[in-house]
């Protein structure tokens, strides 16, 4: 179900720059609306686990958090910026770091490439990689099942094996009028396409977040730093930037008033987690980059940790092990076993 016209305009009203505005209007999420506010949720089983903080007025949040909390006995809150985490820890719920957005700086980006993406561009030239945008109107049928293919085949490539949504929207060829897609080629050939979703500050677009990037096998490496690289320096030109998102489990920032238990708890799987290859890899591609880290946090019912990553992977649509890969359980007992080593000293 798509959310109504008045949700929109909320978001796009109160986005306030934050990342996770577009996704927050993605289809089968519900909403709960006021007259002055709304927020994003999806059931997951008997938890309310939602997507961002609520979209209002700064004044008005600690009312649409005692509204929410009333007509839910089992909240979860994902991807919250530090001051609303800490409303929510006055407000009783369990808190904690969940990772931390990276804040591209786009003019140290071009004016001089780390090294991994001067090396990406050099095979991108070889290649004779370029990245174009089409207006939505222009995916005709044939374009359209094309793209349909590619995001299969990628999706089918990945330890999960399914499209993962919530913090990300799922891929769809329909025009909301929120999102940008860019075609990827090699010469003539159509190898991907990345889709770009707007960010909000005060009713207008003022940066775009990278948010899928889908692209067929390919002997070209470093394809997502030369896209990034592409994709800073057009918006650039237009006076907007790019945002890269997301990396979980790393340099977590507990915020003010966080629980001690789970703020414990998600320090020991940073620590024992965050070299599995699916969250190694997401890191080490956005720590290459100039730029800032913005601490993302969570709040909670319980403080039990694996049932919150439980939820919050269940909302993403895909199960926990699978997420993180074959390597999970191996990483797990090797913490566990030296957890109990370490208690023996």
């Amino acid at each position: 179900m798509a959310p109504s016209g008045a949700v929109r305009a909320l978001v796009e009203r109160f986005g306030d720059g934050d990342l996770i505005a577009c996704a927050a209007l993605q289809p089968g999420l519900e909403h709960v609306e006021t007259s002055f506010g709304a927020w994003a949720f999806r059931r997951v089983g008997g938890v309310s686990a939602t997507l961002g903080g609520p979209w209002c007025a700064p004044g008005d949040r600690e009312e649409m958090l005692r509204r929410f909390l009333r007509v839910t006995r089992r909240p979860m809150m994902f991807y919250l910026r530090g001051p609303f985490a800490e409303t929510c820890a006055r407000a009783g719920l369990h808190t904690a770091s969940m990772g931390q957005d990276r804040v591209l700086d786009a003019a140290a980006l071009l004016r001089e490439p780390p090294r991994e993406v001067r090396g990406a561009l050099r095979h991108a030239a070889r290649h004779g990689f370029a990245l174009r945008e089409v207006p939505w109107s222009g995916l005709d049928v044939s374009l359209r099942a094309r793209l349909d293919g590619i995001s299969r085949d990628a999706v089918a490539r990945t330890d999960v094996g399914r499209e993962i949504t919530f913090l990300n929207r799922p891929w769809s060829s329909d025009d909301d009028g929120a999102r940008r897609v860019f075609l990827l080629a090699q010469g003539e050939s159509i190898m991907g396409f990345a889709v770009l979703n707007a960010i909000w500050k005060e009713g207008v677009v003022r940066a775009w977040l990278l948010d899928l990037l889908r692209f067929r096998k390919t002997k070209q490496w470093g394809v997502w730093w030369s896209v990034v690289h592409a994709l800073s320096a057009k918006l650039a030109a237009e006076g907007t930037s790019l945002a890269v998102g997301f990396a979980p489990l790393h340099r977590l920032v507990h915020p003010a008033g966080a629980s001690r238990a789970l703020a414990a708890q998600l320090d020991w799987m940073e620590r024992r987690l965050s070299h599995v290859d699916y969250l190694r890899r997401l890191y080490a591609l956005k720590a290459a980059l100039p730029g800032e880290w913005e601490p993302r946090a969570l709040a909670s019912f319980t403080r039990v940790a694996p049932r919150v990553l439980q939820v919050f992977v269940e909302a993403s649509g895909v199960r926990f092990a699978s997420l993180l890969g074959p390597q999970l359980l191996d990483a797990l007992r090797r913490g566990f076993s030296r957890e109990a080593g370490e208690g023996t000293r």
